[in-house]
């Protein structure tokens, strides 16, 4: 299985912020989740897949995404 957050550039709010997803691959299909959170293209960490420390609650908001990705390979 391969997982990965991803930043919805095209579903940006009048904000400027985007909802972050959760994408995970198996057997050649696709499981697409909601996380929630939405940020700023400029708080995210495409590399990494992670929130930059510039945006508000990043170690918290990390912490939820580790959880998901804990979850969802268990």
């Amino acid at each position: 299985m391969n997982t990965q957050f991803v930043l919805r550039r095209n579903k940006m709010d009048s904000a400027g912020r985007c909802p972050v997803v959760f994408n995970a691959y198996f057997g050649g299909l696709r499981l697409r989740h909601s996380t929630g959170e939405m940020c700023k293209p400029s708080e995210w960490n495409e590399d990494k897949q992670r929130f930059r420390s510039s945006y508000p609650l990043a170690e918290e908001a990390n912490l939820y995404l580790s959880r998901l990705m804990t979850d969802a390979l268990a």
